[in-house]
């Protein structure tokens, strides 16, 4: 009887309204009927018309008995359960009436009436109506034949449909629900003086995208904020959904956008659009700290000490190799081999040849002087044994040195973290009422690398879980490289074009997608989809990340220092070597020194000598 109601006030109202009727209002009967009775469409209803068919095929079987044989009517009793000797004939006749046989009234109401040999009503139609949005009543979007129970004809085509959807997108106002989460949704500062309202008291990629789907769509939005603040989980003991999808389930919202990541247990609650950003989980770690080079950073392959001791060596094996020259007598020269029998002996080791054969060696360049007493020979081995360990030492060291210092990360992917304790690690979890995907991820896993990183996580005393990424972030840079953090891919390049200290590890351990939540069974999610693969096409989304997350709020400092590093590491700078180029200033200006006092001094002489 839907078409007996009156649905003025229900004009405004979106929901949709679908109903079943045996009466068509616009049929010629009814139109005849209405003529007849002095009525309107609207006052007759199902039983009514049901009860008028069934009258009308009584009193034609009865005639039509009548026809044949004069009936001879009694009067029954009720109460003793007596039978009619007409009623067999009167069946026989409703379910089988004759070909000539004609209704006595006009009719029927309800449709067709046939009868199968049990007396049950065949051949039923009705007729599918369904709300006008645009007019006020019904309108019949199909039929319905018992016959062919399976089967419905549709009186509106689905282009028509498509025509009608996109018509009403253009009058709705939709009412999307988000999560202030940069550089989804900020809150905008107002102008001094000014005061902000509606949308504009916020800004963000989410914003952005809303914009750009309500300009192909040519449709409304209008924001608002979730009030608990979180993306949404199942209460198991409460039975309901918080955060952005309860706010769906309640009816206060038609859509949802944020980072909100499609899981199969939301997608059971709600429904999603296609991703518009793919994604996945990585490891935000700190970079490794590289400490200003040292003036004299040569010297650091060894320490301090070792140096003391090497300079002590040199000067006191340079004394004993003197020392032992002066003792042994293979080591005394004829200064004139013209002579054989010479009144004196010369001895060339003195203290200054000495040290230059204990230098030589050490630096790995030797000597054009070279003793020949077995004693003086024995010392200087021992000495070129020593310098030659020394000198290996100091350039595999330097080499090590080197390797070390320009080493980045110690882990290179997110599972070099199963196999290590030092380094500390976690994701956001749902012990804190705030949860997501990540954690659930790790927690529901199959994969026994993975699960052992969530039993460590969960066993880890003090507790490694933060509340929020930005907790997380921030912890990672407290921490000196004893801690990283898991979190998605997006918003670690986020926080990596933003802060030059953080780095992603590794690539992606899983693989999901950011879509626009809404209710269940949304009538207008084909066309969502249409406009964000339209996007995708155009590149609009791809400009709209770029744009919040390079361009905006401080993004893409660290372009420019990353090339920098990578050409550090590449070669050695001024920085690293200008100790070396020191020492030889140092030893130029000390032998300049000298000579100048030498020249000097042996001008002296020479003027004293002639005078």
């Amino acid at each position: 009887d839907a078409h007996t109601l009156d649905w003025t006030e229900f004009k405004e109202m979106p929901a949709n309204i679908t109903a079943f009727r045996f009466i068509d209002p616009a049929s010629d009967v009814i139109k005849n009927i209405r003529k007849i009775w002095r009525v309107d469409a609207t006052n007759i209803k199902t039983g009514t018309a049901l009860l008028y068919d069934a009258l009308n095929v009584f009193i034609t079987a009865f005639r039509d008995m009548a026809a044949k044989e004069d009936p001879i009517i009694k009067p029954l009793d009720c109460d003793d359960y007596e039978f009619s000797e007409h009623g067999q004939r009167i069946g026989e006749l409703v379910r089988k009436p004759p070909k000539t046989s004609k209704k006595i009234l006009p009719g029927p109401l309800s449709g067709p009436i046939f009868f199968d040999d049990s007396g049950q009503r065949t051949n039923i139609d009705l007729q599918i109506i369904e709300r006008s949005k645009t007019e006020v009543g019904f309108r019949v979007s199909g039929t319905w034949n018992s016959k062919k129970p399976n089967v419905i004809r549709y009186a509106v085509t689905s282009e028509e449909r498509e025509k009608e959807l996109q018509k009403e997108i253009q009058q709705k106002n939709f009412r999307v629900v988000s999560k202030i989460g940069a550089p989804y949704l900020m809150h905008r500062s107002p102008p001094p003086g000014k005061s902000l309202y509606g949308n504009d008291r916020w800004e963000g990629y989410a914003l952005d995208l809303m914009q750009e789907i309500c300009h192909i769509l040519n449709c409304s939005y209008t924001f608002e904020e979730v009030p608990d603040g979180k993306y949404g989980n199942y209460d198991p003991d409460k039975k309901e959904w918080n955060g952005l999808i309860g706010h769906l389930l309640n009816r206060k919202a038609d859509l949802a956008v944020c980072d909100l990541t499609i899981t199969y247990e939301r997608r059971r609650a709600v429904d999603f659009t296609m991703p518009f950003m793919t994604l996945g989980i990585s490891v935000l770690y700190a970079k490794a700290v590289k400490e200003p080079p040292e003036l004299l950073a040569f010297a650091h392959p060894l320490t301090l000490n070792i140096w003391l001791y090497m300079a002590t060596s040199y000067l006191v094996i340079s004394m004993i190799i003197f020392l032992v020259a002066r003792l042994n007598p293979n080591d005394w020269e004829n200064p004139h081999p013209c002579d054989p029998n010479p009144e004196e002996l010369e001895n060339i080791w003195t203290i200054r040849n000495c040290c230059w054969l204990t230098l030589g060696s050490i630096m790995a360049q030797g000597c054009d002087l070279l003793p020949k007493g077995v004693s003086t020979r024995m010392a200087t081995a021992a000495w070129w044994f020593f310098s030659l360990i020394m000198t290996t030492s100091y350039t595999a060291n330097m080499a090590a040195f080197l390797t070390m210092s320009r080493m980045g990360l110690t882990i290179e992917k997110a599972e070099d973290l199963a196999t290590q304790t030092k380094i500390k690690y976690e994701c956001i979890t749902t012990y804190f009422f705030i949860g997501g995907s990540t954690s659930s991820f790790f927690q529901d896993t199959n994969f026994s690398t993975y699960h052992q990183m969530w039993v460590q996580m969960e066993s880890a005393d003090p507790t490694v879980f933060e509340s929020s990424n930005a907790d997380g972030v921030k912890r990672v840079l407290n921490s000196k490289r004893k801690y990283a953090f898991l979190m998605e891919s997006s918003s670690i390049e986020y926080e990596t074009e933003r802060n030059c200290d953080l780095i992603q590890v590794g690539g992606m351990i899983d693989s999901k997608g950011y879509g626009i939540a809404m209710t269940a069974n949304f009538q207008y999610r084909k066309a969502f989809n249409e406009a964000i693969l339209k996007m995708q096409e155009m590149g609009i989304l791809s400009r709209l990340k770029t744009k919040w997350w390079t361009e905006m709020n401080g993004g893409g400092v660290c372009k420019e220092e990353e090339h920098a590093d990578d050409n550090a590491a590449a070669e050695l700078g001024l920085d690293h070597v200008g100790g070396v180029f020191v020492v030889l200033a140092v030893g130029v200006v000390i032998a300049l020194t000298f000579a100048t006092c030498e020249f000097i001094w042996m001008v002296k002489k020479v003027a004293i000598r002639e005078t």
